[in-house]
């Protein structure tokens, strides 16, 4: 403020009192002015300490998130595991065991399930199962040209055709043997 807008204000005023007024005037703002200083600084340090407190709560949330993040990942594996295990488990109760039961799994574990692998693997062991039960049925059998036990000496049966004869004994007749 200056000394025309205090006599502005109070025209009747002498040069004493309009000094008396502006000293007042500037006694007043100055304490002002030095307690908007002063609230200014402190509200700049309690800025600071919260920006810090923040820095040091945000570092610690992220620490907190990194191992959530880890045991998350870790429990994921541990769960894909039991699962790969209880499927092995499975398979190997129905019979699927080896390389069949580990390209059948890597379909199951996989994006989308593979249903050719599992027809393959049926497939194979519905063959192998008629090949184990065509060598049972032939294991009693004699072998090829009718043999006897072991397949090596000639069975009664080829015997008995052998002395079959139609007509006379002749030398000249063929056996029946011989009409094979």
């Amino acid at each position: 403020m200056k000394r025309e807008d205090v006599k502005a204000i109070f025209p009747n005023a002498t040069d004493e009192e309009i000094t008396k007024i502006l000293n007042a005037h500037n006694s007043e703002l100055a304490t002002e002015k030095a307690a908007t200083k002063k609230a200014i600084g402190e509200r700049d340090g309690l800025q600071k300490q919260i920006n810090e407190a923040s820095e040091a709560g945000k570092s610690d949330l992220e620490k907190l998130q990194g191992q959530i993040d880890a045991l998350t990942r870790q429990f994921n594996a541990v769960s894909a595991e039991n699962t790969t295990l209880k499927r092995t488990t499975a398979l190997a109760g129905i019979g699927i065991t080896g390389d069949d039961a580990a390209k059948l799994l890597e379909t199951l574990n996989g994006d989308s399930t593979d249903f050719s692998v599992l027809g393959t693997i049926l497939a194979n062991r519905e063959k192998a199962a008629v090949a184990a039960a065509e060598k049972k049925w032939l294991e009693g059998t004699p072998g090829g040209g009718h043999g006897g036990e072991d397949g090596d000496k000639e069975g009664a049966d080829v015997a008995f055709a052998k002395g079959i004869n139609f007509g006379t004994r002749n030398e000249g007749t063929k056996s029946v043997l011989g009409m094979y």
